[in-house]
């Protein structure tokens, strides 16, 4: 039988984790709230964005390591290539298109999550 785990905490951080994407979107989105600039606030974004996004890829490589087919090989090449175009992207595009590379980053990190359910490697 499966020992049934204490989700409670990590549950809780991962929300609190999404409270700087909600509190700078909306200070982004409603101007007469904004306590600084938006460049400032896109700034803020991009970085606590960048930040998140490598350590998705952290997860994503330390997953790697519990499986043993060709997934798994992809996967730790897949995770340090993404960490080092994420941090290279950092100081060579602007604000907005470092954004739009992020974005683009969550979404194959969802599809890595997808995959490592199916396979259930996660739950």
């Amino acid at each position: 039988m499966k020992e049934r785990v204490d989700t409670r905490m990590p549950v809780f951080l991962s929300y609190l984790g999404l409270l700087p994407f909600v509190i700078l979107s909306c200070l982004l989105y409603f101007p007469l709230l904004q306590p600084f600039s938006p460049q400032l606030l896109m700034t803020m974004l991009s970085h606590y964005s960048l930040v998140i996004a490598v350590f998705l890829s952290g997860i994503h490589w330390g997953q790697s390591l519990y499986q043993h087919d060709s997934f798994s090989h992809f996967l730790l090449i897949l995770t340090n290539v993404n960490t080092v175009i994420l941090w290279m992207a950092s100081f060579m595009l602007s604000t907005g298109s470092l954004l739009v590379l992020i974005t683009a980053f969550f979404m194959l990190a969802l599809l890595v999550d997808i995959r490592l359910k199916h396979k259930q490697c996660i739950d």
